[in-house]
């Protein structure tokens, strides 16, 4: 972790190498590492910047455990940010907003 402007801290996680597994489950591994180490307290604002335009259920899942409380989705407007947002959504977790240049929705 690093600390720049204004206090705020940086992570950055890899997943494998191409072809070898799924880089959705990197992310898991990721906020499962942060979590056992306290890497969330103390913070007021937590924003993850991942992968949309994969069709990989791994990286609905850390929204699917609850731990978002929010959940803002930022597309192109092309058609796999739509289906991202179908993806992302499940019964029980906050409804994604969906932000694009055809409009929020």
């Amino acid at each position: 972790c690093s600390t720049g402007f204004r206090g705020v801290k940086c992570v950055e996680s890899g997943g494998p190498e191409p072809g070898v597994g799924c880089a959705g489950r990197g992310i898991i591994t990721a906020i499962n590492f942060l979590e056992e180490n306290g890497a969330y307290q103390d913070l007021d604002f937590v924003s993850y910047d991942v992968l949309g335009d994969v069709v990989c259920g791994g990286f609905a899942m850390p929204i699917r455990e609850g731990k978002a409380q929010e959940i803002y989705i930022v597309t192109s407007g092309e058609m796999m940010g739509w289906y991202a947002r179908q993806l992302y959504t499940s019964p029980g977790t906050p409804r994604p907003k969906l932000l694009s240049p055809a409009g929020n929705c």
